[in-house]
């Protein structure tokens, strides 16, 4: 079986993402050669940072739906091959954050749960005393804090999504949460 390529002239980037945005004629054979022009480079380079191919097999079809869906951001600033590779490196970091802060979400619960059985232990005024604790921990925590924790978990955005609706950079997303994780479980473990 021949593939796209072989059947299709050879054009440009630019020619096939131009028939993509513009949903010309012949667009889904146009996005069928970009995806066979770079699905090993990008399969590689995910598979390259993490190491497992199932993971990177669910980044090179995420890639290409977050490339769908914003064709018409691309700036020509860089070659397709380096923005596309920059979304790569984009997921593949999310999906490495997704499961760490997975994680994260274990011990936080762990500690919910030992302050919960903790509390069903204790007296009524005990119980009220930790009610309190945790409540009071909550008003402490900064409102950038409440924040991010509220559209990580609450609206279950991705690192990429949180930095984007913050307006900040992704590596500034990553610090804010893991500041905010840290400042909440310390509360807790202190009160």
């Amino acid at each position: 079986m021949q593939s796209t390529q072989e059947n299709t002239p050879n054009f440009t980037d630019a020619t096939l993402l131009k028939k993509i945005i513009l949903k010309d004629s012949g667009w889904q054979s146009a996005f069928t050669l970009l995806f066979e022009r770079y699905e090993r480079d990008i399969y590689r380079y995910s598979f390259s940072i993490l190491k497992n191919q199932a993971d990177a097999e669910d980044v090179l079809q995420e890639v290409f739906i977050r490339f769908y869906r914003s064709a018409y951001q691309f700036n020509g600033q860089s070659s397709l091959k380096t923005w596309l590779l920059r979304i790569t490196e984009n997921q593949c970091f999310s999906l490495i954050n997704k499961k760490q802060t997975q994680q994260d979400r274990v011990k936080l619960i762990e500690t919910i749960i030992d302050l919960s059985e903790q509390s069903y232990k204790a007296d009524a005024y005990e119980a009220e005393l930790r009610k309190n604790t945790v409540s009071n921990t909550l008003k402490q925590i900064n409102s950038s804090a409440r924040e991010i924790l509220s559209l990580r978990y609450w609206f279950d955005l991705s690192l990429e999504d949180i930095a984007f609706t913050l307006g900040i950079g992704l590596s500034a997303g990553k610090m804010r949460l893991h500041r905010a994780h840290q400042t909440c479980l310390q509360k807790i473990q202190q009160s």
